[in-house]
């Protein structure tokens, strides 16, 4: 039951349609919606999730007319990880639209608590449990809330409840024993242990998994020892039974290591979890199996992941190829959506994906699977020294060895046989105004010819001048004072020469944060179309009104004009 998932959310998403189904008033998006359904519903029973997520997908706009459509929609999202957001929208959907012939609004908060859960929402997901009639589903979620919490009294008294109440259900067991790893159990906990103990052999014919997991506070060796044996008989090599195995004296040292890294079926790539290693590695009892593990280790391509807070959702992946670090991602809320990317080349960090840090001065640009996450990319000349960034289309290019970006350390595992990325703790995000104070220049898309780049030259995060290039020739050259386009050079026409020059006002205001995005006012603006070093038409601003002048014949003067009121 990876991450103690709710049988009912994923297990019983084909139920036939009831009998006493309603009609949901609007019979001909209600039919298209039912269509939609079924064949989502039947993908699902073959197995292809992604071609029901497709179909789920393009049958949102029916959504109105089904609670149904857009609560498979949520467990379809659910089971292929895609970001959580997605997953609480398709239930909030479902709620609002009401209308319900398959499935319930019991069911939609059900999967609204499991995925608050896991995004560590815990007391969001307690609200929500709280609207819902007692069940075995809601008493496990509440558990998992408290567990996540931390709340240890809470989580004692619920689960006296829990195995009272379902006394059938493993599902409390499996929460019981996985909070209290590495750790004795003692006074209430040590009571409900030995309850859930007594129970075990009757739970053993729903859940299987128990006999191994429920092995560490077994206190009959033997009994352990059969447990587990009968286990690992039925399903042997499943890798949470290595270490209680070895432990037990089941298996030596040399057979853990060769099954701990067998090689996963042709084409799957190879996962290994942390805890995991580390376990088997600290039950090994001879030089011999310790070299060979950390031979194995030193070698290994593929995923070590790591879950931190044991609520069954890993937070950290790292990918290996052959014992060298390629990638590492970091999801510390769990949304699906990671707050770290590191990607490696031979063993050293060359560039970052993170999300800019909220309150850093200014806006980037948003994401599509999260319109308020906004995407920072940063590149390490020599780690931890920045030496450029890149951000929707706008690039940074930093001072050498100005600007540092340590998000990661690194340690030898407990075999000495593999570097492995730590998160450093006192580390933060990159903000938008440091990416300015520390940039030589910036590059961004230019605001008046498309496909044009906009190249500013900034000291002390200051813009001092600029140079907009079309196809390899220079459009536009923009001087500055005090970080504010004073004068303007620029080819309208695109022929290759300047031919008009923009006069900007003097604000004394402050820059606003973020520097180079700023709020400038044009004062007026003269053109000399033919190059002749006369300029023939002027544009003056001033009180929401433009005067437009002419210089007919020639002699430096406007003499014919026009004034017109405008809008900034």
């Amino acid at each position: 039951m990876q991450g103690y998932r709710v049988f009912v959310l994923l297990g019983a998403v084909v139920f036939t349609m009831p009998s006493h189904a309603q009609d949901t008033g609007r019979s001909g998006d209600g039919a298209i919606a039912e269509k939609y359904l079924t064949w989502a519903q039947k993908a699902i029973q073959e197995d292809r999730w992604a071609e029901a997520l497709a179909g789920l997908e393009r049958g949102m706009d029916f959504f109105d007319a089904s609670s149904d459509l857009a609560y498979l929609l949520g467990v379809v999202r659910f089971h292929e990880g895609k970001p959580r957001a997605g997953v609480l929208e398709a239930m909030q959907q479902a709620l609002a639209t009401n209308q319900w012939k398959v499935y319930s609004p019991e069911l939609g908060r059900l999967l609204e608590a499991e995925t608050l859960i896991q995004m560590r929402r815990y007391t969001e997901a307690l609200d929500v449990l709280v609207q819902l009639p007692p069940s075995a589903d809601g008493i496990c979620l509440r558990l998992r809330a408290l567990q996540g919490m931390g709340n240890r009294e809470a989580f004692s008294r619920v689960m006296a409840e829990a195995l009272k109440t379902y006394s059938r259900d493993p599902r409390p067991l499996e929460l019981l024993f996985t909070s209290a790893q590495d750790r004795q159990p003692t006074g209430v906990e040590a009571e409900l242990m030995a309850l859930a103990l007594s129970r075990l052999p009757l739970l053993l014919e729903t859940d299987q998994d128990l006999a191994y997991k429920a092995a560490p506070f077994i206190r009959d060796i033997e009994v352990a020892r059969r447990l587990v044996g009968a286990y690992r008989g039925m399903y042997p090599g499943v890798p949470g039974s290595i270490a209680p195995a070895l432990n037990l004296g089941l298996i030596d040292g040399r057979t853990a290591v060769d099954e701990l890294f067998a090689r996963p079926p042709q084409g799957e790539t190879q996962e290994l979890d942390k805890t995991l290693l580390q376990a088997v590695w600290k039950l090994l009892r001879t030089a011999e199996e310790q070299d060979r593990f950390s031979r194995s280790l030193s070698g290994f391509s593929g995923i070590i992941t790591e879950d931190a807070d044991t609520d069954g959702y890993r937070e950290t992946q790292v990918r290996y190829e052959a014992g060298t670090l390629t990638r590492y991602t970091y999801d510390g809320d769990q949304d699906g959506l990671p707050d770290l990317t590191v990607f490696f080349e031979d063993g050293i960090p060359v560039r970052a994906e993170l999300p800019e840090t909220r309150g850093g001065g200014g806006s980037f640009a948003h994401t599509e699977e999260d319109p308020e996450r906004v995407m920072v990319t940063v590149q390490w000349e020599q780690y931890p020294a920045v030496v450029a960034a890149q951000v929707a289309g706008v690039q940074y290019q930093l001072k050498p060895l100005a600007f540092f970006f340590f998000p990661l350390y690194f340690k030898r595992l407990e075999s000495g046989g593999l570097w492995y990325p730590e998160r450093e703790p006192f580390t933060g995000g990159i903000a938008l105004r440091s990416l300015i104070s520390f940039a030589a220049s910036i590059e961004r898309p230019s605001r008046e010819f498309s496909g044009a780049r906009e190249l500013v030259d900034m000291e002390d995060g200051i813009p001092q001048r600029s140079r907009e290039i079309l196809d390899g020739r220079v459009v536009s050259e923009t001087e500055f004072y005090r970080g504010r386009p004073r004068m303007q050079r620029i080819d309208l026409d695109t022929n290759g020469r300047l031919e008009t020059r923009r006069w900007f006002q003097e604000i004394p205001d402050p820059l606003p944060e973020g520097g180079v995005f700023w709020g400038s006012v044009l004062e007026s603006s003269e053109s000399d179309w033919d190059g002749d070093g006369i300029f023939e038409y002027e544009e003056r601003y001033a009180s929401g009104q433009v005067l437009r002048l002419w210089d007919i014949d020639r002699d430096g003067t406007g003499k014919f004009s026009e004034r017109l009121s405008y809008q900034r």
